[in-house]
């Protein structure tokens, strides 16, 4: 893990911010996605039946987390995923590990 996403992720830990993972992974990477990082939640493609930028992936995980697009930032490195993700009114951030965490710091509190 590089040092910019630990660090983005201490400082949303700090602000009591929770993080969830959506990932393609197949079923034996699964492991490796939840062991990953320190998040919330994990949604993984294959248990969804659906893959990033399928716009209705990104419905089901906010139907999970009970949350409306305007309350979750989507950060992944892919443009497709994110674009795809803000066409549905999600936030969201290409991660490059220049800019994340001024990028993240445009939307937080």
């Amino acid at each position: 893990m590089k040092g910019e996403t630990l660090r983005l992720i201490s400082e949303l830990r700090a602000k009591n911010i929770s993080i969830a993972l959506l990932s393609n992974a197949l079923p034996n990477l699964e492991d490796t996605a939840l062991n990953l990082v320190d998040v919330d939640k994990v949604f993984v493609s294959y248990r969804l039946k659906l893959l990033k930028p399928d716009p209705e992936i990104y419905r089901q995980v906010l139907k999970q987390l009970n949350l409306l697009p305007h309350e979750v930032i989507f950060v992944d490195d892919k443009l497709k995923n994110v674009e795809a993700a803000h066409k549905i009114g999600i936030t969201s951030i290409v991660f490059t590990p220049e800019s994340i965490i001024s990028e993240m710091h445009n939307y937080l509190p």
